[in-house]
């Protein structure tokens, strides 16, 4: 699958920074957090791999291409004692990416600001458009306004069942909460923001259940998204008695003879051993990021 970083580029005046991930030793300092993203995530590129960079007219103006500094910029960066040299330009994205990534394809999207429902409505079709079949998306919203990442977030859910598309990552640097340490410059933390897709995904399981009386998508969510350890066997045998008990439920398998052990065959069976699984699972520690997992099984065994 070939990868695809999705960005948006804003309007502001952005100056060097460190930017990490934490508990990896990652970090890059850069203006601008798309180039850190990039680091991150495409330390080596392959044949295939593409970037699109979405702008406004005044985030192309700003940012897109290297310029000069206006005087209110300088004096502005003098505040911060990072006044640029006499004739130093201001280097755009456009520039730093072309630079350190030649032979990936960079396209620039135009999209509008979102004022109105009309404008969210193409902004919708700007992003969605971009999406390729089958390909694995990484997605930067730290700028743009405030409802981009929202619109981000359907669009790259629509595109899931649409296109078939995977979800290799959802970054936001959090840079109004940067510190600025020993060394002199300021360490912002790049927060990958993909449990909120997850948590889609875990919405759309549990209505299938809910609506179709299906757990198969609950049960191949939890393989992809929970990666089942050797010391979670009590919640992946649960798993497994769920479907076994949701599949007897869907084809009327009621009977049960005096010798009969297999929970594939009857009701009463698996639900008693989904019924000894479950609590099981639930005297064991959890982390928190299963928790929409774990409420989402609360929810079932009240149900049947």
């Amino acid at each position: 699958m070939s990868r695809h970083f999705i960005t948006v580029l804003g309007t502001s005046l952005y100056t060097d920074c460190i930017y990490e991930v934490e508990g990896t030793g990652f970090g890059y300092r850069t203006p601008f957090v798309q180039m850190a993203v990039l680091k991150y995530i495409m330390p080596v590129y392959a044949q295939g791999d593409r970037i699109t960079v979405l702008l406004t007219e005044k985030s192309e103006e700003k940012n897109w291409y290297t310029r000069e500094y206006t005087e209110t910029e300088r004096k502005q960066l003098a505040a911060r004692k990072m006044e640029p040299a006499p004739g130093e330009q201001k280097t755009g994205l456009k520039d730093m990416m072309e630079k350190e990534y030649p032979d990936i394809q960079i396209e620039n999207v135009r999209i509008k600001e979102g004022r109105n429902k009309a404008e969210i409505d193409e902004i919708f079709e700007s992003i969605y458009g971009v999406i390729d079949p089958e390909e694995t998306i990484y997605f930067d919203f730290t700028h743009g306004l405030r409802n981009l990442p929202m619109q981000a977030l359907t669009v790259i859910h629509y595109a899931k069942a649409l296109k078939k598309i995977q979800v290799g990552g959802m970054y936001y640097g959090a840079f109004e909460l940067g510190e600025k340490k020993e060394d002199g410059w300021l360490h912002v933390n790049l927060l990958d923001m993909s449990a909120c897709n997850t948590i889609l995904d875990w919405t759309s399981a549990a209505e299938s259940f809910i609506k179709g009386g299906s757990s198969n998508q609950i049960k191949e969510l939890y393989k992809e998204t929970v990666k089942p350890r050797k010391e979670q066997q009590n919640t992946t045998k649960m798993m497994n008695h769920l479907c076994d008990l949701t599949n007897c439920l869907n084809t009327g398998r009621g009977k049960k003879g005096a010798t009969d052990t297999n929970e594939k065959k009857s009701i009463q069976i698996a639900y008693n051993k989904f019924d000894d699984f479950y609590n099981k699972m639930r005297e064991d520690e959890r982390p928190i990021s299963e928790a929409p997992l774990i409420r989402l099984l609360d929810h079932i065994r009240e149900d049947v």
